[in-house]
């Protein structure tokens, strides 16, 4: 299997994340965990700095999240250095936008920080991040631009209407729609090709751990997001501990973790525990990476049961497993719950980390991220 490129980089609480470093390699069917190597493909590990060059000679300054184009480059959300940067295959890193290049295009946005966070790019080439309360577009052409936000709040609606509060974690669907995770305001956000800003799931003015469609559901720090072939987002949701499954129609599911409980254990559905879920990403075949802040990589797997025999109901908001209910080869879950067994297992070893971290300017976390309860 040819390696996934796309996913986001884990929010890491150490004080510096300063090379990018890749997961190469093929994946046996029947071991998830050791068939990973590691290289870095550009800057150098503990090592910060503003610099392009080629492979290690390149410099970053907590880079956060990143995306791949259908040539292979990279774009990465140089955080640390208000910077977006893109890497080619060979590892040459180049500058596409700046803090400058930003007041060039917001001339009376000077006290504004251009810090962004989120990132994506469609198959035209162009690039999405966000930045303070707003999404904005590079072209290929280095122009920036807004598409959708303006001041901070809670608020659908056209482009120059629409609101955002600390949108952090962006993913392109294949009909051209962005999805935003929409940190400060509890919620997974939709924009349309044409800019115009809709609520998914969850709800501006309200945040906790529940299960529902639409803004019944409920989210209290979505992260990151991910979408699959068949239009579903997939959401971290660092505050409630879990990975969140989010429908072409709003349905909200939980598929690990459990809401309320951190820890660093593998296992199935609400029997798997997260300390902070960051970056998110879906390969071809439905399985989940996670970036977790214990120091791995976790997976998510989604294994379709051999065939139905019995199962035990499921209980509370969401209709996820009791804590005693396990599905595994044998049976599985009526078609209305949960269909797929989702099983976790970690690359790397866990070290509990100093606290979660959410947005903002911390010396414990990187840029935008500090250690708060939600």
């Amino acid at each position: 299997m040819s390696p996934n490129l796309s996913f986001r980089l884990c929010r890491a609480f150490t004080p510096l994340l300063a090379a990018l470093t890749l997961v190469i390699g093929t994946r046996a069917q029947s071991d998830y965990a050791t068939p990973y190597t590691f290289t870095t493909l550009a800057g150098q590990a503990e090592v910060a700095g503003d610099k392009d060059g080629t492979g290690v000679a390149a410099r970053f300054d907590q880079p956060e999240h990143v995306a791949v184009d259908a040539n292979g480059n990279l774009y990465v959300a140089d955080t640390g250095n208000n910077a977006v940067r893109k890497i080619s295959p060979a590892g040459i890193v180049t500058t596409i936008a700046t803090q400058q290049t930003y007041y060039a295009a917001f001339p009376f946005n000077t006290f504004v920080e251009f810090a962004p966070v989120g990132i994506a790019v469609d198959a035209a080439g162009n690039v999405f991040v966000t930045s303070d309360n707003q999404v904005l577009e590079i072209t290929p052409a280095g122009v920036i631009s807004t598409f959708a936000g303006s001041v901070q709040g809670y608020a659908d609606g056209a482009a120059d209407n629409a609101q955002f509060r600390l949108p952090a974690g962006l993913a392109l669907d294949s009909s051209g729609n962005l999805y935003v995770a929409d940190y400060g305001n509890f919620s997974v956000r939709k924009i349309a090709p044409t800019g115009v800003v809709s609520t998914l799931a969850g709800i501006g003015t309200a945040y906790g751990f529940q299960d529902g469609t639409g803004t019944v559901a409920r989210f209290t720090n979505p992260t990151d997001v991910a979408v699959d072939a068949d239009g579903n987002v997939y959401v971290t949701d660092s505050g409630a501990y879990d990975i969140r499954k989010v429908t072409s129609a709003g349905v909200v599911t939980t598929l690990a973790g459990s809401p309320g409980n951190f820890g660093s254990a593998d296992g199935t559905g609400n029997a798997a525990r997260f300390y902070a879920p960051n970056g998110i990403a879906v390969d071809s075949v439905g399985n989940l990476y996670v970036t977790d802040a214990d120091n791995t990589i976790r997976l998510v797997t989604s294994a379709w049961p051999a065939r139905r025999a019995s199962w035990a109901a499921p209980t509370g908001p969401g209709r996820r497993p009791s804590s005693t209910t396990r599905w595994g080869s044998r049976s599985t879950p009526p078609a209305t719950s949960l269909s797929r067994t989702t099983t976790m297992t970690r690359f790397g070893s866990a070290t509990r980390p100093p606290g979660r971290c959410r947005p903002s300017r911390s010396s414990r976390c990187p840029s935008r991220w500090r250690s708060v309860p939600p």
